[in-house]
């Protein structure tokens, strides 16, 4: 898993919707 996609599933954790 790359490091951006790591960061990007988190913020849809945090900001369900947004992405």
């Amino acid at each position: 898993m790359s490091e951006t996609h790591f960061i990007t599933h988190l913020l849809t954790i945090f900001f369900p919707g947004n992405f």
